[in-house]
């Protein structure tokens, strides 16, 4: 068990590792292009894409939690169908909202409309792309296998769309036609999304033409996922709007230029929960069907899934560790005058990864087992406490105050799954009571 967790874990390692060297070399060129300013902009678009792509998703990414699976009997192409019904429905509904609210915007607020309008296009096209992207990749998990799936998955964008984001920049900039302004960039990125789309496609197509066994009704499956799809949406939205908090509230309250220092440092940071977060989406199909079955997590299965995550934490502390000590010069020769603030910010948070980081990571396989009330309202208080952090410390110190904000909630955050897990499950997820 413990070899199969490991090399499931490899798996997953490469693919994220691929997505963050494509995502990072996609962000250090925008700051050296745009500025520090305009790369502010291009980060607070990309929080505020992911979070309506979420929206977007609601019900779909139910999938996620076995609703394609052996157990309900649904296949793969009357989930894609009912996927696409939905995710295409809740986009018209986001469509009309835009069009109503854009006259009283322009007529009330004219500057702001015109600084709005080049937005629009690349913003629409990403939440499409990224919504039906991170839905392919939950069909793919559950209908072809982890090991192909973990090249897909990821927040928004996977190996598959950064890898195609990174190919594109570099024809753009090779073809003469580099990206104008930070809304060309965000153009871009959705290329790259709809890409990884189609890709996903082609890798499902075998599946789908080899179904022959009988499928529920288009009806009967988008009840089911109506019916378990508000619970799952909205805790996907808490944890979207917990990971971001701090970005929206250093827009508001503090200068572009902080935002764009602040970005650079959290894009990294962001990458360090991924070690121990693969781990819980390996071990996450074989830990529910335990506790389906018997109840309970078994004790292998803890010990392997604690053993993994205990070298993933360690991994963490070295890259916080290091980045701490590579010289000033080195980091400004690659990412611009801004790097070494960057840099210090990714400590900051990555200090708050760490703590975070010993209670586990054990929320995917608390929601996959059916407990999403706890994962809900770990996050509800995840993000009561960042946005009453955040907005009284970051008038005060700026960047540091927003660091602050997102590493208390998610820790608060992190110390409630980890109880719920071991309540629950009998699943003790954490690090920090290990033999």
């Amino acid at each position: 068990m413990a070899r199969d967790l490991h090399r499931a874990v490899a798996h997953a390692t490469v693919a994220r590792a691929g997505s963050a060297l494509s995502g990072a070399s996609a962000h250090l060129l925008a700051i050296r292009l745009f500025g520090a300013r305009h790369y502010g902009e291009f980060v607070l678009a990309e929080s505020i894409v992911l979070a309506l792509s979420i929206v977007a998703l609601s019900g779909t990414h139910v999938s996620a939690f076995g609703l394609l699976g052996e157990r309900r009997g649904a296949s793969v192409r009357t989930g894609l169908k009912a996927g696409a019904v939905l995710i295409a429905a809740l986009t018209l509904s986001m469509l009309i909202l835009l069009a109503i609210s854009l006259k009283p915007l322009s007529h009330f607020a004219p500057e702001s409309m015109q600084a709005l309008r080049p937005w629009v296009l690349p913003a629409l096209a990403s939440v499409l792309g990224m919504s039906f992207y991170r839905f392919l990749s939950e069909l793919l998990r559950i209908e072809v296998g982890v090991g192909l799936a973990n090249y897909f998955s990821g927040r928004g964008n996977g190996f598959a769309s950064s890898a195609a984001f990174s190919l594109l920049l570099g024809a753009s900039f090779i073809g003469g036609h580099p990206p104008a302004t930070p809304a060309d960039l965000l153009m871009l990125m959705a290329a790259g999304q709809w890409i990884g789309v189609l890709l996903a496609l082609g890798l499902l197509l075998p599946r789908l033409a080899a179904i022959s066994q009988s499928e529920p009704s288009m009806m009967q499956t988008l009840r089911e996922f109506w019916h378990r799809g508000p619970l799952i949406s909205l805790t996907q939205g808490l944890q979207i709007a917990q990971a971001n908090i701090d970005l929206w509230l250093l827009g508001a309250l503090g200068s572009p230029a902080m935002l764009g220092v602040y970005g650079l440092g959290k894009r990294f940071a962001l990458w360090l929960v991924a070690p121990t977060g693969l781990v819980a989406l390996s071990a996450k199909k074989r830990a529910v069907d335990e506790y389906l079955s018997h109840g309970r997590v078994s004790r292998e299965l803890e010990r392997a899934f604690r053993r993994a995550a205990l070298r993933s934490w360690l991994g963490v502390v070295a890259l916080v560790l290091g980045a701490a000590l590579v010289p000033a010069s080195w980091l400004q020769a690659v990412a611009g005058a801004h790097a070494d603030d960057s840099r210090w910010i990714f400590v900051a948070l990555g200090v708050g990864q760490v703590v975070r980081l010993l209670f586990g990571n054990g929320g995917p396989i608390l929601g996959a087992a059916g407990h999403e009330h706890d994962n809900l309202r770990a996050h509800v208080w995840g993000v009561l406490a960042a946005a009453l952090i955040g907005a009284t410390t970051i008038p005060l110190i700026g960047g540091w105050g927003a660091a602050c904000a997102y590493s208390l909630g998610m820790i608060l955050c992190a110390v409630i799954v980890s109880r719920a897990c071991e309540k629950q499950m009998g699943f003790a997820c954490d690090l920090i009571r290990m033999k």
